[in-house]
């Protein structure tokens, strides 16, 4: 368990570091993916908001 939870941990913060000193050009994967992430949560949301004024017609 400590193992696994270690590991873990190691990746976490080489990948902290990649995005730190854009090693590879990680800095705009990140970028990339909160890109990504943020337009995920904008159609979802506005998901949400067409099916709760549906909810409030009926």
């Amino acid at each position: 368990m400590f193992g696994r939870l270690f590991m873990l941990l190691i990746l976490i913060i080489v990948l902290a570091f990649a995005v730190m000193f854009d090693w590879y050009g990680a800095r705009s994967y990140f970028e990339q993916g909160l890109e990504k992430t943020g337009q995920t949560v904008e159609s979802l949301s506005e998901a949400g908001d067409r099916l709760q004024d549906t909810f409030k017609q009926k």
